[in-house]
């Protein structure tokens, strides 16, 4: 029972940002959970601690996963070893190690294309095919990703996940971008656009705003690029200030084509105060 309750303290914590809490109460819930020779309970913790080191350190991240997976297998609990084989996709794909990113997919889906149909599935199944765009993309094969990123988008509409099947279709617009099939890429990120103001979603309508943008000025367009820079600059000033410094720097290399050093040494200065680390600034002002 007490073990138990960690878990679900643990759950409600999850994307919280507070890193050093869920791990701490995962530390806990692993050795009490190993006190009552409780498997599934200490593998799931050993995951979540695995979870929380991902970024800061990744050879310790995956010696939590190591552990989750030897009692999930023991266990037979397949959704998390499905948690496991997608964390171990994404941390071998960070390092670069893109086919062993391909691998941990692949073990995953296998798990998943054994569950039975429900609309749970076939939205992790859509998941999926986007994991699967995103390292094909990483690889340089553009037009594998597109396929993939395609049946995301098509899955995520099929079962009215609108809202997830427009990020998916940003994949697709960017994918489409970084082949310079530039019309293609504007259809996507208008398509994207109209859903997003339709909802009033303003991640997405930030996201579709700079892709537009980035399109735009990488087909000379670079007037037209600002106009839509600057309007996922006002909705980031309200809805989501963590956007503004890459906006602003982005903004600044328009600036810079159009040959206008004032506009671009202003937005320059605005985005490196919105940093604390120096090297960070020193990059924002020499790139």
């Amino acid at each position: 029972k007490d073990v138990n309750t960690l878990m679900l303290k643990v759950n409600g914590l999850l994307n919280s940002g507070k890193t050093d809490s869920i791990r701490l109460m995962a530390a806990k819930g692993r050795v009490m959970a190993l006190s009552v020779s409780d498997t599934i309970f200490a593998s799931y913790f050993s995951y979540i601690q695995g979870t929380t080191y991902r970024y800061e350190n990744p050879e310790l991240n995956r010696l939590y996963f190591d552990t989750a997976l030897v009692g999930a297998k023991a266990t037979n609990y397949e959704i998390l070893e499905m948690l496991i084989y997608n964390g171990m996709a994404t941390l071998t794909a960070n390092k670069g190690k893109l086919d062993s990113a391909l691998y941990y997919h692949q073990k995953n889906f296998e798990i998943l294309n054994r569950q039975e149909d429900s609309k749970n599935k076939r939205r992790a199944v859509a998941t999926y095919y986007n994991n699967l765009g995103m390292v094909y993309r990483d690889k340089g094969n553009y037009a594998r990703a597109m396929e993939f990123f395609l049946q995301a988008y098509e899955s995520k509409v099929a079962i009215n996940s609108l809202k997830s099947a427009h990020f998916a279709l940003y994949n697709l617009a960017t994918t489409y971008e970084k082949l310079g099939m530039y019309s293609e890429a504007v259809n996507n990120f208008n398509n994207m656009l109209l859903y997003a103001d339709s909802t009033q979603n303003t991640r997405l309508q930030i996201m579709a705003n700079m892709g537009m943008a980035n399109v735009l000025g990488a087909s000379y367009q670079e007037e037209n690029s600002l106009n839509y820079y600057r309007k996922a600059l006002s909705i980031a000033k309200v809805h989501d200030p963590a956007s503004l410094r890459e906006i602003m720097t982005s903004m600044s290399r328009t600036f810079i084509k159009l040959n206008f050093p004032d506009s671009t040494s202003y937005y320059l200065e605005k985005a490196a105060e919105m940093v604390s680390d120096d090297d960070d600034r020193y990059y924002i002002n020499h790139h």
